[in-house]
């Protein structure tokens, strides 16, 4: 860990970062919707069209029963959505208008709003915050699940959102296809399901229009199917359904934009190869540093040693009288003493022999045999 701390990942002596192959760790890999999938820019805009409703037999429905207004609305609706991807933000308005039932009766249009954003994954998914609907439904509270959209491939995009229906949690499982290259025309399917069992079904497609094209025909739709007072004019608010989804609910959630990522790149770690060359230099080294103070230490051991045995050697000689009465007999008579196999040579046994006894001082044995590894140095065994 030692070699790891503080430093950067992806150098010439340290691994590649995680961030070269997982978008999520790569501070580079842009968190904005667009540029991680293709298929949210593609929905990008306005569309009209109509659903139609099937049952939980698959048998298609002619008129649905909204609890707020206690009467029957008839199918297939006009639907007409607004798709935008803004930076990390998503956002989905919807206005479904229905005719009455009853001959004459009110028509009904039904807002819904759901925002979402991308996620620190930057795998292209969508986190919806909610969906708010005009008649008091809401997939808003701490008891419903966050909903989750994900691109799937360039021109689809599945979904799974949830809806509290009178204390009751509704799933909704949703997909879009764009049938041309410009995502010009869009298909898509609505499935939702109670306590696992599919309940119904809607299914429509729609056209691409422009702005002027998609509130003029809100406004048709209005008077066609008689739709009194209608509560908000095409697209003047942020939002369709009051309250706005506030800031804070978006970081809260996870928003790229405002929250900080799980996802970190760790610090940097130092290739194998590179520690074993440090690891080797280092015992090199060390072992280089060892030998050159043990050589110091033993010149001067040795240089001690020649001193002292030179002292004792000279205090068991009578140099009272003058060097030059040291005669070559005397001489020999000393050496005779040492050599005791009278070869001409002293051995290392020899020489151990004569200094154990104490006559040219005290030496232990370790100290004699740095003695003989200086004076023997032919390393023959033995000197003359």
């Amino acid at each position: 860990q030692l070699f790891n701390m503080g430093i950067k990942c992806g150098r010439k002596l340290t691994e590649d970062c995680i961030g070269d192959t997982d978008p999520r760790y790569d501070p580079d890999a842009l968190p904005t919707l667009n540029d991680q999938a293709d298929v949210w820019q593609k929905m990008d805009g306005l569309y009209a069209g109509s659903f139609y409703w099937y049952g939980a037999d698959n048998l298609p429905q002619q008129t649905i029963s909204f609890p707020i207004l206690g009467e029957m609305k008839t199918f297939p609706n006009l639907a007409f959505h607004n798709y935008s991807t803004i930076d990390t933000r998503f956002y989905f308005h919807s206005y479904e208008i229905y005719e009455s039932a009853i001959q004459g009766g009110s028509g009904f249009v039904r807002f819904a709003d759901t925002p979402g954003h991308s996620t620190h994954e930057k795998d292209g998914s969508i986190v919806t915050l909610q969906t708010a609907f005009q008649e008091g439904g809401s997939t808003r509270g701490d008891d419903v699940p966050l909903s989750r959209a994900y691109p799937v491939g360039n021109t689809t995009s599945f979904g799974i959102a949830y809806e509290n229906v009178n204390g009751t949690i509704w799933e909704y499982q949703n997909s879009r296809t764009c049938l041309d290259d410009a995502c010009d025309n869009l298909s898509s399917t609505f499935e939702f399901f109670v306590g696992g069992q599919r309940v119904s079904l809607f299914t429509g497609s729609q056209t691409r229009v422009n702005a002027e094209e998609w509130a003029a025909g809100i406004n048709q739709a209005y008077d066609d199917r008689n739709v009194v007072n209608p509560s908000a004019v095409p697209m003047t608010t942020e939002c369709l359904v009051l309250p706005c989804t506030m800031e804070e609910e978006f970081c809260e959630s996870g928003d790229p934009s405002c929250s900080d990522s799980p996802y970190q790149e760790p610090d940097g770690k130092v290739k194998p190869g590179v520690i074993a060359g440090f690891t080797i230099a280092g015992f090199v080294l060390m072992a280089a540093l060892l030998y050159y103070v043990h050589t110091i230490m033993l010149k001067k051991q040795k240089k001690r040693i020649r001193s002292k045995f030179s002292a004792r050697i000279a205090e068991t000689i009578d140099v009272k009288k003058s060097m030059k009465s040291l005669s070559p007999d005397l001489l020999m008579k000393e050496f005779k003493k040492i050599d005791a196999d009278s070869n001409g040579n002293v051995s290392k046994e020899e020489l151990w022999t004569f200094l154990s006894t104490g006559k040219a001082g005290d030496i232990s044995e370790k100290d004699f045999n740095v003695l003989w590894a200086a004076i023997d140095a032919d390393h023959s065994g033995s000197v003359d």
